[in-house]
């Protein structure tokens, strides 16, 4: 539904920019996705007010992480297929020899990948505490490989924040 409203979004802003009647179906389509992502939105809070779970309380307690993000992220894992932290970085994508190649099939969860980079976003400009300090001191440490630019640097530190979160998930589960 978000995707959906975002792509119907901006086509309606690219009509506006070139001065073209927007038709009218496709702003009502726009305003009817949009109330619908807030019902869900209301439909996700619902759900963890009635069923709550000490790892989705430890998920939103971190600044940033809200109800939605957390739900992308714990529907997503299955702790049960993941008996190493390391598994659970394998499936989301987050190893090294995790690229897509021509012809073959990803071996991690799209899903859980888009959801990590959603995750060190939150942790990058809500500066949460833990996260974006890692953030930060994995930045500047690739900063001083010249061979290495300025984006590949700030991908590098996102990647290593979001890899600590979640070894500190994974961690939190197989605790309880």
């Amino acid at each position: 539904v978000q995707k959906t409203k975002i792509t119907i979004g901006n086509s309606i802003k690219a009509l506006s920019r070139i001065e073209i009647i927007v038709p009218e179906d496709l702003e009502n389509q726009y305003k009817l996705l949009k109330d619908l992502e807030k019902n869900y939105e209301k439909e996700i809070g619902t759900y963890w007010k009635n069923n709550p779970t000490k790892i989705h309380k430890w998920v939103v307690s971190h600044k940033g992480i809200g109800d939605i993000l957390a739900a992308k992220i714990l529907s997503q894992i299955d702790f049960s297929k993941t008996p190493k932290v390391s598994s659970l970085w394998a499936y989301a994508g987050l190893t090294p020899n995790s690229k897509k190649r021509k012809g073959k099939k990803a071996n991690w969860n799209q899903y859980l990948k888009f959801a990590c980079h959603q995750l060190s976003d939150c942790f990058i400009k809500c500066r949460t505490p833990k996260y974006r300090d890692i953030f930060d001191y994995e930045k500047r440490k690739q900063m001083k490989n010249p061979d290495i630019s300025k984006n590949h640097a700030h991908n590098r530190a996102k990647r290593k924040s979001v890899i600590v979160f979640l070894r500190d998930l994974f961690l939190r589960e197989k605790k309880n």
